[in-house]
């Protein structure tokens, strides 16, 4: 099996494992979660060199879509831009104090969609769970193509509850 996705419960993401800020603490940091997770720093099997963290707020059945090739354009914890070639790692978290707020990870429809864990643009990767946080690794990576195969995206399914969720993407360029 080349990869693996699974709901596992205690794991914290509000934590500066992944922070956004400068060079010096943020690289250290970004070390330290990359050998929690099982990863060294690089661009080969086993490596990551690129890490994406953010919390979205849901309200309902809002959705966001996240673009999993630039990320919007925005720069990493080191300030370097983003243009990912593959997904090594997703770790999604739903806060909520609402104990039935859930979410739909995947899904997204288009011709875009990022199909690296599932194989489909309009099939639902996992329901996300208040609490229970799904992760997902593979040491090789799946690609990700910046004008087609990038697009993930994230939808409550509460008629009224804001959920927060947070986001981790670990890959490599």
């Amino acid at each position: 099996m080349s990869s693996v996705s699974f709901n596992f419960p205690g794991i914290t993401l509000g934590s500066p494992a992944v922070p956004s800020g400068d060079g010096v603490s943020g690289k250290i940091n970004v070390d330290l979660a990359l050998a929690t997770f099982g990863f060294s720093a690089g661009d080969g099997v086993g490596q990551i060199n690129r890490t994406f963290r953010k919390t979205y707020s849901l309200t309902g059945t809002a959705s966001e879509v996240i673009d999993l090739f630039d990320f919007g354009g925005v720069e990493d914890a080191l300030g370097r831009t983003y243009e990912l070639a593959l997904v090594k790692g997703v770790v999604v978290q739903v806060r909520s104090t609402e104990p039935t707020a859930t979410i739909v990870l995947g899904a997204e429809g288009s011709a875009a969609t990022w199909q690296g864990i599932n194989g489909s643009d309009t099939v639902k990767i996992a329901d996300v769970q208040a609490g229970v946080p799904y992760l997902w690794f593979n040491r090789s990576g799946k690609a990700v193509t910046a004008s087609s195969d990038h697009l993930l995206k994230i939808a409550g399914t509460h008629a009224s509850a804001v959920v927060n969720v947070d986001v981790l993407i670990l890959g490599s360029q």
